[in-house]
Parts: C-alpha cells; sequence; structure tokens
C-alpha cells in the first residue's frame, strides 16, 4: 500500500471489516488513536461504557453508531470509543474534506472517514455506506453536525 494515496481512493476502501483485500492502511489511524487518546484520556479523562456492545458486533455484522453532535469532540470520542480492535466509519460534510488545502481531508480519510453532501440525496454516500455494513463494518452517523 502506498503512503500517499489520493484521500479519495481511501473512501471506498475497506477498514476492518470481512473484506481485507484492499485495506486503509492502518499505521496512521494506530497512530492517531495513541496520541488523540492520550491526550483525551489526559486531559477529559474520558471513559467507554458499554464498550462490550460495539464487541458484540466484531466479525458478526456491521452496524450503524448513532450519537448526538453537541461539539467537535464528539466526533474524536465516537472515533476513540471503538479502538483499538474497531473502527469506526464515520460520516462527515464533505466540505471538511478540502479544509486546509486537502490535509484534513487525508487525515480524515485516513482514519476511517467518508464525505457525505447535505442537503441533498447523496446516494453515493448511502450505498457507500450500506456496502460498509455488508462488509461487517461500523459506520458512525453524528446526524445533528452542522
Amino acid at each position: 500500500m502506498s503512503l500517499f494515496l489520493k484521500y479519495s481512493d481511501m473512501w471506498d476502501m475497506d477498514l476492518g471489516g470481512r473484506d481485507r483485500s484492499r485495506e486503509i492502511p492502518h499505521w496512521f489511524g494506530n497512530l492517531a488513536w495513541i496520541v488523540i487518546g492520550g491526550l483525551c484520556k489526559l486531559l477529559f479523562r474520558y471513559r467507554v461504557d458499554n464498550r462490550q456492545k460495539l464487541r458484540a458486533f466484531q466479525g458478526a455484522s456491521g452496524a450503524l453508531v448513532i450519537c448526538n453532535h453537541t461539539s467537535f469532540f464528539d466526533v474524536v470520542f465516537m472515533y476513540l470509543a471503538a479502538r483499538p480492535k474497531q473502527w469506526v466509519r464515520l460520516m462527515g460534510r464533505d466540505t471538511l474534506f478540502g479544509n486546509a488545502g486537502g490535509l484534513l481531508g487525508q487525515i480524515l480519510s485516513r482514519v476511517g472517514a467518508f464525505p457525505v453532501k447535505r442537503d441533498t440525496a447523496d446516494m453515493t454516500s448511502i450505498k457507500r455506506a450500506v456496502r460498509m455494513l455488508k462488509n461487517d463494518e461500523l459506520v458512525g452517523i453524528l446526524p445533528e453536525g452542522t
């Protein structure tokens, strides 16, 4: 796998599901989990209750993970909740992926996020999420996002 993948290529790659033939490289996601998870543990002392409920889906079926979106940190904590054994494929606003000259898009894509166009019937994102669920992956949706 190449170190320099286009972030749009990663949206349709697998991440921890049943099919591992074309998978997003895990090195960046693991590094992000260690750094961000460590900082959040230190600064916010977060904890995950009922993690075993997420683990019950591992290898059995995909699942939608849905959470209120009241702050920027909701996305971070949803990502951290399933790690280190599982990945949550987060659905994010498409305009986020072009921020910071595409750097944010690269970061988000490497941890498994994919874009959704707001205020439209974005069938591409829906089909992408359905494929991920059929591949036994967790798909995270924060419906109150801005």
